[in-house]
């Protein structure tokens, strides 16, 4: 007659606080890692985004003999781009991205942030830009054409500015604390917050990066 007994040793309490520890040390060290892995994919599709719409403006300067867009429809813009919308967002991506205004949404916008049914961008326009041709612009390498932007109502943000001219209204949304900027000849650079503050005059969102002599 066979004695019925244990199979094998149980886990002593000891054995199994061990185990639940490592389960949770490892957890520790796996969710911040997948979380930036995450966040990268956001940043990745954020870029993205500002190449689209430096396409679309370098599309726009084709058909507008080199001459930038006004940031916001005064009308008096009218013969030479008809039926655009009231700012540079909406005549961009109507015109020239199919009419897809996510492009104009950042992924890693906090999910928090209200924006009254996706009117606001997540992106600044350069105002300084607006119908001035290109050629006239000494130093398209340092001067900004879009930025990752908000508009903050007290610790309310609500989205981003359509224009700016100085680094206030600049998001630093990016792990790291910066922005991304894409500048007039097409180069991306993730700015951080301390290199951007006004009001200072030279850095990559200094004052030169927004007003500049033309030639």
């Amino acid at each position: 007659m066979n004695k019925r007994g244990r199979k094998g040793p149980a886990f002593s309490l000891v054995e199994l606080l061990v185990a639940i520890a490592t389960i949770g040390l490892l957890a520790a060290i796996a969710i911040p890692a997948v979380s930036r892995i995450f966040e990268r994919g956001r940043t990745a599709k954020c870029i993205e985004n500002l190449r689209q719409l430096h396409l679309a403006m370098n599309l726009h300067l084709a058909d507008s003999n080199g001459r930038l867009p006004l940031a916001y429809n005064d009308r008096s813009y009218l013969g030479l781009v008809p039926n655009w919308g009231p700012t540079w967002a909406e005549y961009l991506t109507a015109k020239f991205l199919g009419g897809n205004k996510a492009i104009l949404h950042c992924a890693s916008r906090p999910s928090t942030w209200t924006n009254a049914a996706g009117y606001y961008p997540d992106y600044a326009y350069n105002s300084q830009l607006g119908d001035v041709h290109i050629a006239r612009i000494p130093t398209p390498s340092k001067t900004v054409l879009f930025t990752d932007s908000a508009i903050f109502n007290g610790q309310n943000p609500v989205g981003g500015f359509y224009a700016i001219s100085e680094a206030t209204g600049v998001h630093f949304r990016h792990p790291g604390k910066t922005a991304e900027v894409i500048y007039l000849d097409g180069h991306l650079d993730p700015v951080p917050m301390t290199k951007a503050l006004p009001p200072a005059t030279e850095g990559p969102l200094g004052f030169k990066a927004f007003y500049f002599y033309l030639q």
